[in-house]
Formats: C-alpha cells, sequence, structure tokens
C-alpha cells in the first residue's frame, strides 16, 4: 500500500488500490513450501539454474547467475542491437536493448562516428546525446574571384567576378550572423582578387549562434532520436528501473519550441527474504534533471499497477501527477509494500518547458533510481489509505 511519505518536495503518493498477485513462482499459501518435481512427480534432483522464485541447482541460491554471485540474466534483442533480461522475484524484466522510433529509426551511441556530406565534399559526423552531429565536410561559402576554385560548389568558377579599376576595394561577404564580411581589392589585370578577412558560414548546430548567417538561431536542427513521443499515445518505452540497480538515464531535446517528451518505465522491486505479507517501508523512486542552461522544464510522472502499458486516460487524470515545482530538479517518491506480493509500478513521465521559460535545442539528462524498503513497517505506525 501507498503510505503519505513526504521527503525532499513533500510529495507523497496515496489512494491507489493495493496490488494483490503473488509474485511469480511463489505459493499462494505462505505456510506451504515451494517444492520441485520432475516428470514423475517425484522431487527433483540439481539442474540447471532457470528464472522461476526456485533454487533449481540446489546451492541454496535463488535465480542466481552461473558464476554464483549476482541474479541471473537471460539474452534478448530488438531492432536496435542484443540486451539482456534480469531476473527478479522469478519473473524476467524488460529487454535492456534500446527500442527504434516510430520512424524505425535507431538511438546511436555516443562518440559513435559515420559518413556525411555536403555540396563541397564528404566529412564525418560524431553521435552526441543520441544524435549525430557537427559533419565535418566543407559548407559552401561565398565565390572568391580569381582563386580559380569554385568556392560555392556550384559547378563554376570564378563566375560573375566582372572587371574593375586597378587598386579599387570593395566589400564582400556577409556580417550576418557568426559571417564576418572581408574586403576585395582589384588587381592590376582589372580582376579582383580574393576577399580578404572573410568569415563564412558553416553549418547550424545548437549552440545559441546564427552559424550559418541567414538571420536565424538554433534553426532546422534534427530532434533528438527519442521523437516522436510528443503524447502519451507515443511515450518512449525505457529500460526497467530495478531496486537497488544501476541508474537509469535517458537524453532528448524539447526541441523545436512547445515540444513535449513523454515515456514510460517500470520500478521493478528486487528480492526479498522477508516475512510473509509484512509491511515494507519504503521504496523510494529518485528522479534528478539536468535541464539546459536557464531552461525551466516541468518534470511530472503518473503511476498506476503494472500494466502492458499504462492507460492514457488515467495519465489524464491530474489527481494522478506528481510534478516538479517551478525551478526544481529532483523528486522523491515514496510507496509502502507487503512481502511476498509485487510492489513493483508503472510511471508514465511527462517533460515540458514551462510557459515562462525560455526554449532551448539544448540536451536535457534525465535519470531514475529506485532504493527498496529498509525495515518491515510495525502495523500501527502508517496510516492505511
Amino acid at each position: 500500500m501507498l503510505c503519505a511519505n513526504k521527503v525532499w518536495m513533500g510529495l507523497a503518493l496515496v489512494g491507489l488500490a493495493m496490488w494483490t498477485g503473488c509474485a511469480a513462482g511463489g505459493s499462494q499459501d505462505p505456510t506451504i513450501p515451494d517444492v520441485e518435481v520432475d516428470q514423475d512427480g517425484d522431487p527433483a534432483g540439481p539442474g540447471t539454474e532457470i528464472c522461476n522464485g526456485l533454487d533449481d541447482d540446489g546451492d541454496g541460491l535463488v535465480d542466481e547467475a552461473p558464476t554464483g554471485t549476482g541474479l541471473l540474466v537471460s539474452p534478448c534483442a530488438t531492432a536496435c542491437g542484443p540486451g539482456e533480461r534480469l531476473c527478479l522475484g522469478g519473473t524476467l524484466g524488460g529487454c535492456s536493448a534500446p527500442l527504434p522510433d516510430p520512424w524505425g529509426v535507431c538511438p546511436c551511441t555516443d562518440g559513435q562516428i559515420r559518413a556525411c556530406a555536403t555540396a563541397c565534399g564528404s566529412g564525418v559526423e560524431t553521435c552526441l546525446a543520441g544524435s549525430f552531429a557537427g559533419c565535418t565536410a566543407p559548407s559552401p561559402g561565398t565565390e572568391e574571384c580569381g582563386d580559380l576554385v569554385d568556392n560555392d560548389c556550384d559547378g563554376e568558377v570564378d563566375e560573375d567576378c566582372g572587371t574593375c579599376e586597378p587598386g579599387d576595394k570593395k566589400q564582400c561577404g556577409s556580417s550576418t550572423g557568426d559571417c564576418v564580411a572581408g574586403t576585395r581589392t582589384c588587381r592590376a589585370d582589372g580582376t579582383w582578387g580574393t576577399c580578404v578577412g572573410l568569415v563564412g558560414p558553416t553549418e547550424e548546430v545548437c549552440d545559441g549562434s546564427d552559424n550559418d548567417c541567414d538571420g536565424e538561431i538554433d534553426e532546422g536542427l534534427a530532434p533528438d532520436t527519442g521523437e516522436y513521443n510528443d503524447t502519451c499515445q507515443m511515450a518512449r518505452r525505457l529500460p526497467d528501473v530495478i531496486e537497488a540497480g544501476a541508474e537509469v538515464t535517458v537524453q532528448g531535446s524539447l526541441y523545436p519550441t512547445g515540444d513535449e517528451d513523454w515515456m514510460w518505465f517500470r520500478a521493478m522491486e528486487g528480492w526479498h527474504d522477508c516475512e510473509p505479507f509484512a509491511g515494507q517501508c519504503y521504496y523510494e523512486l529518485e528522479v534528478t534533471l539536468e535541464p539546459p542552461l536557464g531552461v525551466d522544464v516541468e518534470v511530472c510522472l503518473y503511476p498506476s499497477w503494472p500494466a502492458d502499458a499504462p492507460a492514457c486516460e488515467e495519465v489524464g487524470d491530474p489527481g494522478s501527477s506528481f510534478c516538479t515545482d517551478p525551478g526544481e530538479t529532483s523528486m522523491v517518491l515514496s510507496w509502502e509494500g507487503v512481502c511476498m506480493l509485487d510492489d513493483t509500478l508503472d510511471f508514465v513521465v511527462a517533460l515540458r518547458e514551462r510557459p515562462s521559460s525560455p526554449s532551448s535545442c539544448a540536451s536535457y539528462r534525465l535519470s531514475f533510481s529506485m532504493e527498496g524498503p529498509y525495515t518491515v513497517c510495525p502495523e500501527d505506525e502508517y496510516p492505511t489509505y
């Protein structure tokens, strides 16, 4: 059951029904022990450990890895590559491999490099925060008269340069955005010389500047690889957040302005040696956001008991959400569990820039971690909902 536990932000989970299912592989009656039997109905001898909540190999450990330390894992894969599923409470969790977006595009791995090209040639681009960016191929520039080079990459050399009086000077290039205009001087043969001091346009990147010198800042950039997850119905599935397990992190951007990012994950209970049906307090889910500099991002969580996918009509109920306050970037949600029952919760997450906040194409980083109950709860110490 859920307990009113005011932590950090004074948030509490209340009013949700108790989960009544037994842990997979466990007996419905706590007084009846689980016994493995073979096909003839006789007690089975030691075998290979499988994910079923039982001690298959008779070594006194349940669902352990072949090395005898750590939990049993099972290989899995998605369209984006291999992963593994962790065994907890006799049940395999979700696959850790990333999923493609609705358009079938897989996220890249930070540091990954691939080829790219512009009208002027080829180069490489590098994966950063799940997206490829920073193509090193040269960008078209302003045509330089008299250098016998196709500077603007249109297939012509020194086109439209005309003639001039030796010694004359004129401005070349643009001073818009990051560009800096240069100067051309007419040579003795009556042709314009090269543009001296010119700083030309470059590929637009997310840095708050007009890199391509078109009068716009940070325009035309690609969205993060988690798009398009801008509605509850298209919420992006994240890896399970496992009690006492590794932190789960996700990066993305709220770009273009007005974008919302929706995702969901399972906060999964670990395996406990505890008194059957005794209270367990508390499970704590910690949520931490690193937003772009100067941007105020609201993070909202909507809890529900596990399903194949949380229902969006339930998410629409404003009374079922827990959100960060303006300027806040972290919160902890707590709930009480019951030994031998499944205390796992599903959470839908929504991120959006607050109306009063400036926008940014820069990436945010959102992380989740979960800690389990620290002790058994006395029945008369906590309110019942």
